[in-house]
């Protein structure tokens, strides 16, 4: 979920996904924003992870590897 979208961005994004009960979704915050108290936000606010720009192809891989895993979905 990249956080500075226009119109709506990401946290609101996240906010609206999940106040879907069955939206059991990843989400993970994509952001320059590597502040501890905003990663902290993203993650309080619902986002699993936080992936700070500009990333590595190998932490980007190794990000969806680790919130990929298998669900149950109804």
């Amino acid at each position: 979920m990249d956080i500075q979208m226009p119109e709506v961005d990401g946290e609101q994004a996240t906010l609206a996904i999940r106040e879907i009960d069955e939206a059991d979704v990843p989400i993970v915050a994509m952001t320059a924003n590597a502040m501890n108290d905003a990663r902290d936000r993203y993650l309080e606010i619902g986002m699993n992870s936080v992936l700070s720009k500009p990333y590595t192809k190998e932490a980007f891989l190794k990000l969806v590897d680790s919130v990929a895993a298998p669900r149950s979905f109804n």
